[in-house]
């Protein structure tokens, strides 16, 4: 399609039913997520991309917002273009994660890790969800092993004790929290520019 960028059109082939890919009149792409599995590129492209400028942040509400630094904006837009979503970096380096939405009942973001990087054993109070998009890596939820490559969707039960280990590739996720209260062991994470 015009104006879309290969590789926006490699990701959309990747991405499952009911997420699309969308650019905006100034370039600007944007992942929209919609209960409409027909929906296409060519929905995706003509979608607008506008935002509502973010509120003012308040220590109430960033305490109600784990995940995020206190100075974030408290409400955002309901339609967030990828390259203005919250980046942060582990405090090693070997991850990264960009804030897509963050909402009462629900947490998503982009997860990026680097070759070889793990993630400890952890519980987390509510249900978490990873879709690999590309990588491959072995998760443990209770003791158990699973290889993981691109197209793997992930589940991981409230309270399971769950472990990853990233393969040689760098692995790149979109990652939920349903119940956004575990996105706080981000909090520790400092923002970050690419």
């Amino acid at each position: 399609m015009a104006g879309v960028p290969s590789s926006l059109m490699r990701l959309r082939a990747l991405l499952p039913f009911g997420v699309g890919v969308a650019v905006g009149a100034a370039g600007a792409t944007a992942l929209l997520l919609t209960a409409a599995p027909q929906l296409g590129v060519a929905d995706a492209v003509a979608a607008p991309t506008v935002a509502a400028p973010p509120a003012a942040a308040t220590p109430a509400a960033a305490a109600a917002r784990p995940g995020l630094p206190p100075d974030a904006p408290t409400a955002g837009p309901l339609v967030l273009a990828l390259q203005d979503a919250l980046k942060l970096r582990s405090p090693t380096g070997t991850a990264h994660v960009q804030v897509l939405a963050h909402g009462q009942n629900a947490w998503l973001a982009r997860l990026d890790m680097a070759p070889g990087a793990k993630v400890p054993e952890h519980a987390d109070a509510t249900e978490e969800y990873l879709f690999v998009l590309a990588g491959q890596g072995t998760v443990w939820i209770d003791g158990h092993a699973s290889k993981t490559r691109p197209g793997t969707t992930i589940y991981m039960p409230a309270g399971a004790r769950v472990r990853y280990e990233n393969g040689g590739e760098a692995l790149l996720a979109l990652q939920v929290f349903a119940g956004p209260a575990p996105a706080s062991k981000y909090a520790g994470w400092k923002p970050w520019t690419p």
